[in-house]
């Protein structure tokens, strides 16, 4: 599972991909909060989802797994821009 890393306005922030030779679509996996991170969550059905011929992207929020913190408290709203700006930067 490749590790990438994006520098979106909210900060830099590791993501996992799992792409198949003929993707047909793609799938944004979001992990949950305390400790956990997207290898944690997303690990074990991404290489599933890959096989079924979907492009898995699996972004660790900002100040989780391999993202490092963007340096301000974390929020429901920071997290819905932050998954906006990967949107954006997805495109």
């Amino acid at each position: 599972m490749p590790r990438s890393i994006v520098q979106l306005p909210s900060g830099l922030v590791s993501y996992l991909t799992w792409t198949p030779e003929n993707a047909s679509g793609t799938v944004v996996l979001l992990h949950g909060g305390g400790v956990d991170n997207a290898s944690l969550s997303w690990g074990g059905i991404s290489p599933r989802l890959a096989q079924a011929g979907y492009r898995v992207i699996a972004p660790d929020h900002p100040g989780y797994g391999r993202s490092p913190s963007a340096g301000l408290p974390v929020t429901q709203e920071r997290l819905v821009a932050y998954v906006g700006d990967s949107r954006s930067a997805a495109a």
